[in-house]
């Protein structure tokens, strides 16, 4: 058990050192794309939360269903449900008027 513990504890210190080189070596990048090209060369994936995507794009999500199916209550699910789907027209919104504002 002792030696389970002490195990443990190198790999957390090991792990530590592996995201401070990673911190570092991401600092020093250039520039944007220099920086986002190193987040993806150094920070291992298990490193982030685990989040799982969304299938597709608000798009199909929306044409499915998916976006409208949960019940309007005020409970945490109607709750979610509304956030979803103002999320969703906030986007809409921002894609619709972001055409004309770059011309």
């Amino acid at each position: 058990q002792e030696q389970a513990r002490h195990r443990q504890e190198q790999l957390e210190r090991q792990l530590a050192t592996e995201k401070q080189v990673a911190k570092e070596l991401i600092l020093q990048a250039e520039n944007p794309f220099d920086l986002l090209e190193r987040s993806e060369v150094f920070v291992k994936e298990d490193w982030l939360g685990h989040i799982d995507d969304l299938p597709g794009d608000i798009f199909t999500i929306a044409a499915f269903g998916e976006l409208t199916q949960h019940k309007r209550t005020c409970d945490e699910d109607g709750v979610k449900a509304f956030v979803r789907l103002l999320g969703c027209l906030c986007i809409c919104a921002i894609q619709f008027l972001s055409g004309p504002v770059v011309l």
